[in-house]
């Protein structure tokens, strides 16, 4: 990678760093888009812009060497022209850069240069971008690879628990209709019907005739009455 791997444009009044496209049209096949590298768009935000830190890496960049990847100077003061060597950082040096720069800026754990992939990756199918979108920026050659990236945020995993507890949520007993409870015309009615059972088994010699006794707890229950 060169410092000539990128071009520098604008695009609705924001500057944009494109990676240029590298690829043959026998290698990109049928594909007929002009680029298939990343683009990054200027945010604006001071320092913390992407395309405002990357401009400033290519203006200190050391102009006797081609290379992207250039070795930084033992000791560079900030107001200096050029803060690299003429000469390329090597390829275990630039593995290892996340690690360093993890070391330095003691952070919790060691993170790698595929880390920086991995939560770009991530960041981008939980913002809901489809991974054959994401795989033109990602450098994958297939959707099946770039699953193995998804993970499951905790807002989802929240979401998820309060799903299956409102499922198993068993709320208070429903109360029985007013009409099913005995009122207490209805358990007097009873009473004196029992009352009258007990006399006639008490009475076994009485003529007795069936008499239609109605009520809202009985309905047309034949009881024996003394004649």
């Amino acid at each position: 990678m060169t410092r000539d791997s990128f071009e520098i444009s604008e695009e609705g009044g924001k500057q944009k760093i494109t990676l240029k496209d590298t690829l043959t049209k026998n290698n990109r096949g049928d594909d007929q888009e002009k680029s298939q590298g990343g683009v990054m768009l200027s945010t604006g935000i001071g320092p913390r812009c992407p395309v405002n830190t990357f401009l400033l890496y290519m203006d200190k960049l050391n102009p006797g060497c081609e290379c992207f990847w250039q070795k930084p100077k033992p000791k560079a003061k900030s107001a200096a022209s050029v803060w690299y060597c003429n000469a390329p950082l090597g390829k275990n040096k630039i593995g290892s850069k996340m690690k360093d720069i993890s070391l330095r800026a003691g952070t919790a754990r060691s993170y790698t240069n595929h880390c920086l992939r991995a939560t770009s990756v991530s960041s981008l199918q939980n913002a809901g971008f489809k991974d054959r979108d994401i795989m033109t920026v990602s450098g994958h050659h297939s959707e099946t690879s770039i699953k193995h990236y998804a993970r499951t945020t905790e807002d989802t995993k929240h979401k998820m628990s309060e799903a299956i507890a409102a499922t198993m949520s068993i709320g208070p007993p429903a109360e029985e209709p007013s009409s099913s409870k005995p009122t207490q015309s209805n358990s007097q009615e009873i009473a004196e019907l029992e009352q009258i059972m007990r006399d006639i088994s008490n009475n076994p010699d009485v003529m007795t005739v069936p008499v239609n006794i109605t009520s809202s707890s009985t309905t047309n229950s034949h009881v024996p009455v003394n004649l």
